[in-house]
């Protein structure tokens, strides 16, 4: 059995101006990047880029990392994000001067020595300590990550 329709196109054809017809929302001409020339890294004989080559350098790494952080109050940072690799996991932290920074558990950050303990799905668990009554103290912090609201 054979069945065929035998109506015309006109609906269609409307349909199709119509669409063309619309206004587009981007008029320029969209950028088209350049492609960048391949490298080859040899590896041979060579030193990884990704690896700090001496216990110093990274100890200087580190005083400077922390030290960036120390310099703003504790409640001027905002957590915008989180990273995760297999076991490890990072927060990102967005300075008061727009700068977004990765803080690993370990880290401290604000000037009040605040050390990131545990990152998790919906909590950030911060160790404080503090002197009150004639002797040091410890408190834990948890910081619940908030969603956005979609709309």
């Amino acid at each position: 059995m054979l069945v065929s329709c035998g109506a015309s196109d006109n609906d269609l054809f409307q349909y199709i101006q119509r669409i063309k017809s619309r206004k587009t929302l981007f008029q320029g001409n969209i950028t088209v990047f350049k492609s960048l020339k391949k490298f080859n890294y040899p590896v041979s004989n060579k030193r990884n880029p990704f690896i700090i080559s001496s216990a110093v350098d990274k100890q200087n790494l580190e005083e400077n990392y922390s030290r960036e952080f120390r310099q703003f109050i504790f409640n001027s940072l905002k957590f915008v994000g989180s990273l995760q690799s297999n076991s490890k996991s990072w927060v990102l932290v967005k300075e008061p001067n727009g700068k977004i920074s990765v803080v690993k558990p370990g880290d401290c950050i604000g000037k009040e020595n605040i050390e990131l303990v545990k990152i998790n799905n919906e909590v950030l668990l911060f160790r404080t300590h503090f002197f009150s009554d004639g002797k040091w103290q410890q408190k834990i912090v948890r910081v619940r990550l908030g969603r956005k609201a979609k709309g």
